[in-house]
């Protein structure tokens, strides 16, 4: 892990300015205000890399609630559909 991913992962709401101002303190004669575009896509990709992640394992941890909850989402859309069939 990089220490930018660090910093995002222990701070997720970072903006890509303020990781490029925090990179210009460390280290001001390699980074500049010209750079921001390049960090910007360094923390999408980063937000990226972290969102399938979460998918990949955030979907496994949540099978066992959704197979829990079918019924009541099947129960929910025969509601619905009958209401739809209310004329006013």
């Amino acid at each position: 892990m990089t220490e930018i991913e660090a910093w995002l992962l222990a701070e997720p709401h970072l903006s890509a300015a303020e990781v490029l101002a925090r990179l210009t303190a460390k280290a001001p004669a390699t980074f500049t205000s010209n750079q921001l575009r390049t960090v910007q896509r360094l923390v999408r990709t980063s937000r990226r890399k972290a969102a399938l992640q979460f998918l990949d394992n955030g979907v496994a941890a949540l099978a066992p609630m959704t197979s829990a909850l079918l019924p009541f989402v099947h129960a929910s859309r025969s509601v619905a559909a009958v209401a739809g069939n209310i004329v006013p």
